[in-house]
């Protein structure tokens, strides 16, 4: 899940990216990846203009 903050009333920063791990019994592991640097990675967007 790719996580946006709000820094004025219509552009967001890229913020953190959580990665949900699960099986059959449930989430088994959760990973937070911190910083703007993760997006540029994954092919996210820097920011989202509205």
């Amino acid at each position: 899940m790719a996580c946006y903050h709000l820094v004025d009333d219509r552009r967001c920063e890229p913020f953190a990216v959580h990665v949900v791990e699960a099986s059959d019994a449930g989430i088994t592991d959760l990973t937070h990846y911190l910083g703007a640097s993760v997006f540029t990675l994954l092919g996210l967007p820097a920011e989202i203009v509205t």
